[in-house]
């Protein structure tokens, strides 16, 4: 039969012990158990529950101390003596559960719940905070007593910032850097954008060993998409790369619907060779309004083609508000050997695919080897560009523009035009038009549309004489009106009143006058100019050696 033993209360004597019980067995105690201050409970072999002090409670294990409540209920885990088996790393506390499990640090609405980081020496080196906020949570990381990291309830994340205005906010008073790092050569190091799985563009920079698209070290802007990259400053578009690797400068005006950009580059493609083969630039429709194109025009040849490497076009383009009215010019400069022929670009209208169009047609010169062209320079963004052929399209009623009802004139105000080198060329039909200058009653044409210097050959008319003459023969011709010199150098010419010289280089619209000097017989004497290209001699002369005269004449 069991035996029991109820008292009040045991005191064992200094260096005594009481046992209760037998080995294995159990004690059950009614009322409170009192351990008093600085004294405590040995469990087995080294383990302890001790009070160091007033309201201060150890364990311990292997007779050291593990984990301390403080009176105001502060626990501290602690393995300082730094025992065999005591933990190594971040597992002095280790929750484990077969099921989820975790630790909830809840706070009063009003504060905030924390779990401070440190050292022995300075216990909240590191900060982690978390704000009930009225419902608006946020969480936060400090260092050295400062925030440093804050994560909105919208789940924004602000660097060195308690308000980050985006996903991921970096601010800084000196120089907020973020550094992206690889250690193999032929890698990179980027930042890369998706929607959902697809990805909509990258920014790389390659290693110095890459044979990725740009080379070693190249810096990659990459998009993804079928759509342009745009560039802006000061909330405003400045530079465009569209989709087809045009490069457009910022917006220069937006009227009427119409955009105009500095289009610095637009690679033109699928010119086709031959000798036959027409080329054509598709420019608008003619009925579109505002159309804006000023720039060169470069085109290229094949390679390997001989000659000619390009040839540069200025062109200028323009319609009006409404599409009824349009004026163009072009330049042509051309580059390569000499001995081969410049090709020809000029403004046509046409008709393609039941459509009419403005164009540019290149024709002549060394257009079958016509390889590509780019455009560089000034373009509103309904000019086309697109590049059809006679080869390979059906293309009629095509017709160039004239002078007369698409002028594109050319204005040097306050300032002259100086030639270094090289000359005026003018087209057959035309010239220098003086028409600012004032006019005669009678004045029919302002235009000088001629200039010609040459020799001509003096022929036999009906002279009475003509022994193996020789003669040296000038003339210059400027607009209608003709400048002949002769000058007999060998041989002897004669003849008789009314008989006359045949082969001026122009024949004359009406009579003129003519005077003869040196040998002629007598020291002035008057010669006709005829409208057969005759000279008429007044006055006989036998025998002539050393005619010289001088006439002036109008052409028709």
């Amino acid at each position: 039969m069991a035996s029991q033993l109820r008292v009040d209360e045991i005191i064992a004597s200094t260096g005594s012990s009481v046992a209760i019980g037998t080995a294995g067995g159990s004690v059950t105690l009614a009322g409170d158990f009192t351990v008093d201050t600085s004294k405590g409970l040995n469990v087995g072999t080294g383990a302890t529950i001790f009070s160091p002090s007033s309201n201060v409670l150890t364990l311990g294990t292997n007779n050291t101390e593990r984990v301390r409540i403080s009176s105001g209920g502060k626990v501290t885990i602690t393995s300082a003596t730094n025992s065999g088996d005591a933990p190594s790393g971040g597992d002095n506390l280790v929750i484990k559960d077969s099921d989820g499990c975790g630790i909830s640090v809840l706070s009063g609405d009003s504060n905030s719940a924390n779990i401070f980081l440190g050292s022995q020496s300075d216990e909240d080196a590191v900060r982690l905070e978390g704000f009930y906020n009225s419902g608006s949570p946020y969480f936060t990381v400090s260092t050295n007593g400062s925030q440093r990291l804050r994560i909105t309830s919208s789940g924004n994340i602000g660097i060195g910032t308690d308000n980050p205005g985006r996903l991921l906010n970096l601010y800084g008073a000196t120089t907020p850097l973020v550094r992206l790092t690889h250690t193999t050569a032929s890698s990179y190091a980027g930042l890369e954008v998706y929607e959902g799985t697809t990805q909509k563009a990258a920014f790389n920079a390659l290693g110095s060993t890459s044979s990725a698209t740009g080379g070693a070290n190249a810096i990659q802007v990459w998009n993804f998409m079928n759509a342009p990259t745009v560039f802006g400053t000061n909330n405003t578009e400045r530079l465009r790369i569209t989709s087809d690797g045009d490069i457009r400068g910022s917006l220069l005006e937006s009227s009427s619907g119409v955009s105009v950009y500095p289009e610095f580059y637009r690679r033109i493609t699928g010119f086709t060779g031959g000798s036959s083969v027409v080329n054509y630039i598709l420019l608008c429709t003619t009925s579109q309004p505002n159309v804006r194109l000023s720039g060169r025009l470069v085109t290229s040849r094949s390679p390997g083609t001989s000659a000619v490497s390009s040839q540069l076009f200025d062109v200028t383009f323009q319609t009006n508000h409404n599409g009824t009215h349009r004026s163009g010019a072009i330049m042509g400069l051309h580059s390569g050997s000499d001995g081969y022929d410049h090709a020809q670009a000029e403004f046509v209208s046409l008709t393609y695919d039941s459509t009419d169009y403005y164009a540019i047609r290149f024709s002549g010169g060394w257009t079958a080897d016509l390889d590509s062209c780019y455009f560089d320079g000034i373009a509103s963004d309904n000019v086309l560009f697109t590049h059809i052929d006679s080869a390979n399209e059906t293309i009629t009623g095509v017709t160039a523009f004239t002078a007369d009802t698409n002028k594109g004139d050319v204005t040097i105000q306050q300032a002259d035009l100086r030639i270094s080198d090289g000359n005026i060329i003018m087209a057959s039909g035309h010239g220098i038009d003086f028409s600012a200058t004032s006019d005669a009653s009678g004045s029919t044409s302002e235009l000088l549309d001629d200039y010609e210097e040459g020799t001509w050959t003096p022929t036999q008319g009906n002279l009475s004489t003509w022994s193996s003459p020789t003669f040296s023969a000038n003339y210059t011709k400027i607009g209608r009106l003709v400048y002949v010199q002769l000058q007999q150098t060998g041989g002897t010419i004669g003849w008789s009143a009314q008989e006359y010289l045949g082969g001026l280089p122009f024949a004359p619209a009406v009579p003129g006058s003519a005077y003869a000097t040196d040998n002629y017989p007598d020291s002035t004497s008057a010669l006709l100019i005829w409208t057969s290209s005759s000279v008429y001699f007044h006055t006989a002369n036998a025998s002539e050696t050393g005619l010289i005269f001088t006439a002036i004449y109008h052409t028709s």
